[in-house]
């Protein structure tokens, strides 16, 4: 279902509350729609897939990780739009799949701050 009332533009960079030394990452979002509910769980907020351009990542994650997250999220992360950066890719095969795989249940989306996101995986 389409973004009821969106609070954030698809196709755009945005910068967020990092780790210190970190200053440099950037979200990009991706994609975007409303979720009811997933499975028994009810959600109803808009999930926004992005890619969050990280360097310190490494394998499987080397410069950056895709992942679905709740709009909530993205208020409690970003802090301003970066408009001298773009969009760099589509993501389109790994959102297909998140996609799918949240039609059965698997993956439900972050509501954590993005650089939360990030400190899990660097463990």
């Amino acid at each position: 279902m389409k973004l009821k009332k969106p609070k954030f533009q698809l196709k755009t960079v945005w910068e967020y509350r990092t780790n210190p030394g970190e200053e440099y990452s950037r979200v990009q979002i991706l994609y975007g729609y409303f979720l009811k509910s997933l499975g028994e769980v009810e959600v109803n907020e808009n999930i926004y897939y992005v890619f969050i351009d990280h360097k310190i990542l490494s394998a499987p994650y080397a410069g950056g990780l895709a992942v679905a997250v709740t709009e909530s999220s993205l208020e409690n992360s970003l802090t301003r739009m970066d408009e001298s950066r773009v969009v760099t890719n589509d993501f389109i095969d790994g959102y297909e799949e998140w996609r799918a795989f949240s039609r059965d249940e698997w993956v439900h989306p972050y509501s954590e701050q993005l650089k939360e996101i990030i400190n899990s995986s660097l463990k």
